[in-house]
């Protein structure tokens, strides 16, 4: 690699003798440790090194002065290890607890069947006292809905002649309307978005019923 000593460009090919930029000769190859050293001018002096004979050293410094030898010891970082215990103590301890555990589980097993025992005896009592005192259950009685109506049926839809619609809300409304008109002999609840997604739910009410067709729009019911 060399390098222009006017412009300090560097240029990888060492063929090239002259500067692109101007016309410089480049010099010898880049020596990327040349701007970092320092002019012999510019070190730093380093002080005299002073020395000392044994009998010129202060008496104060070599009382001051530590043997190596009574040098003082680091700190043990760590405590000894504790001496594992014989291996037939060991097996002694684990013994020892497989026979406690046993006896343990024993002893649950068997307050278990005692107490599952006992309450199955129990249950079985208490049925028994309970099934004395079973009543039969009453006749279901016909309330005014049934004096006045047929079964509702799904998915069927009125035949005849129609007394009035409008938009309904549910089938107990549109069926409470017709049980109060005295005209009304049977109604047809019409689904919301039966036919279309937009269509609002509808509620007929007929003043004539002639027949019923099956259809999975409706909830229809015909007076008695």
């Amino acid at each position: 690699m060399k390098i222009c000593p006017t412009c300090n460009r560097t240029y990888a090919d060492e063929t090239l003798n002259f500067c692109f930029d101007d016309g410089s000769t480049l010099s010898d190859p880049y020596d990327p440790d040349r701007n970092r050293s320092l002019p012999p001018t510019m070190l730093p002096t380093p002080a005299p090194t002073e020395i000392f004979t044994p009998g010129s050293m202060p008496s104060a410094s070599r009382r001051d002065l530590i043997p190596t030898m009574l040098s003082p010891q680091p700190p043990q970082l760590y405590a000894a290890k504790p001496e594992a215990p014989p291996a037939s103590q060991a097996r002694g301890k684990k013994w020892v607890g497989g026979v406690i555990g046993a006896f343990v589980i024993l002893c649950i097993g068997v307050l278990s069947i005692i107490w599952l025992s006992q309450r199955d005896g129990s249950t079985d009592r208490g049925t028994e006292i309970t099934n004395n005192k079973l009543q039969p259950s009453p006749s279901p009685t016909a309330t005014k809905e049934d004096e006045v109506w047929n079964e509702r049926k799904d998915a069927v839809s009125l035949q005849g002649e129609n007394l009035t619609y409008y938009r309904g809300t549910t089938p107990a409304r549109c069926q409470l309307d017709c049980e109060e008109n005295p005209e009304c002999k049977g109604f047809t609840f019409i689904r919301k978005g039966a036919y279309n997604p937009n269509d609002p739910p509808m509620c007929y009410l007929a003043s004539k019923v002639t027949g019923e067709s099956s259809h999975s729009c409706c909830i229809s019911a015909v007076k008695r």
